[in-house]
């Protein structure tokens, strides 16, 4: 019904012959709780967690020292500014692997990773007592 509205929004505009709507599809857009896109080196979360257990409490840690799995990286979130911010981040993570340069923080996994871990301390606290 949406492509209805549109059509006849313009009609007063632009002469529309006559159409037919063959086919309509719709898809998600993945963005991030801060509305910037992430990119980096996966984080090993049971690893980090288990390495720095202060991290739930929200004890600064390095995230430079956080677990990460070997060559297994990710660019997400980009939202709909994909056309604009992926070449960018196409290339900060280019730079990344082959480089060694460091991910800007606004971007990184890790600002996320670490506000995640605060956020589910209780449920990663049950998780350790569950393995005792």
């Amino acid at each position: 019904m949406g492509h209805r509205v549109k059509i006849n929004d313009i009609k007063p505009i632009v002469e529309i012959p006559d159409y037919e709507v063959c086919d309509i599809s719709g898809g998600y857009r993945s963005c991030s709780i801060d509305y910037f896109p992430m990119v980096g080196n996966i984080i090993d979360s049971s690893a980090t967690i288990k390495k720095f257990p202060s991290l739930i409490n929200g004890t600064k840690i390095d995230p430079d020292k956080f677990v990460k799995h070997k060559n297994i990286f990710m660019i997400n979130g980009v939202g709909g500014r994909g056309f604009l911010f992926a070449p960018f981040i196409a290339n900060e993570l280019a730079k990344h692997i082959t480089e060694n340069k460091k991910i800007d923080n606004n971007i990184s996994l890790d600002r996320l990773f670490i506000k995640w871990a605060r956020k589910n301390r209780a449920n990663l606290l049950r998780r350790d007592c569950e393995h005792i």
